[in-house]
């Protein structure tokens, strides 16, 4: 029996809401795709890396990049509204169906092009050593924390979405985190598990702040990745496409 892999999945439809045709939108020349099929090409801990799309443009490019599309996303999971589990589940069943068993999949949006191949393999070095079944990189919260997160009474007033906490100032505030879709690993076992958020029971976080953390989900947010690449705050892909694959060999 062949033996199970590490699977990088990176889903790519080719419809967006924010931005149009948003995973081959151009960021400093490149398509944006480019940034995450380079990183998990360049990861030593994925054995394939596939890209789930119905869009035959996105396929034919994402091959051109080195990356896998053995098969084309049906068009009911390529809507708007598509739950991102069902599209997950869809890759994974018909990977083991023909080609081979998986150990653990690493679903990385095209939308974050700043998360690397240092930053995956991050994560499965937390994986190994925690034992959970699941990593996810979160941002911490500082001004947006939830605990100055107000909501509307029955009078129409404004009060504490949650009334337990009481700081003024950030720093009295407990650490909060919210996912910020850079990557999502999780054992294989565990996928029954997973809910909409592909979060399990059983996961652990690991923070990524600064440019790592950003991700693309309208014009503004795709300015600032490029102000951050124009300033070298962001790590820029290699000069040629052939880059990808000779850091991935």
């Amino acid at each position: 029996m062949q033996d199970a892999v590490n699977l990088g999945l990176i889903p790519a439809r080719g419809g967006s809401r924010g931005v149009r045709r948003k995973n081959i939108r151009h960021l400093a020349g490149r398509p944006l795709i480019e940034y995450t099929i380079c990183a998990a090409l360049a990861s030593g801990n994925l054995t394939d890396v596939v890209v789930s799309t119905e869009d035959a443009e996105i396929a034919g490019l994402a091959r051109g990049l080195g990356a896998n599309v053995p098969f084309m996303r049906p068009p009911e999971l390529a809507t708007g509204s598509a739950d991102a589990l069902c599209v997950v589940r869809h890759a994974v069943d018909w990977y083991e169906r023909c080609v081979a068993p998986v150990s653990a999949v690493a679903v990385l949006y095209a939308t974050s092009p700043f998360r690397t191949a240092g930053h995956i393999e991050d994560a499965f070095r937390v994986l190994d050593e925690t034992g959970a079944q699941e990593v996810l990189t979160v941002t911490e919260l500082s001004h947006d924390h939830p605990g100055w997160a107000l909501r509307l009474g029955p009078d129409g007033r404004a009060r504490r979405w949650d009334p337990s906490i009481n700081a003024c100032r950030r720093q009295d505030l407990p650490p909060a985190y919210a996912p910020n879709g850079a990557i999502y690993l999780f054992r294989r076992e565990a996928l029954p598990e997973l809910d909409e958020l592909l979060q399990c029971p059983d996961a652990v976080i690991m923070p990524l702040d600064g440019p790592a953390a950003v991700n693309i989900d309208t014009e503004l947010d795709l300015l600032i990745a490029e102000t951050l690449l124009e300033r070298g705050w962001a790590e820029p892909l290699p000069a040629s496409r052939a880059g990808c694959a000779a850091s991935a060999s």
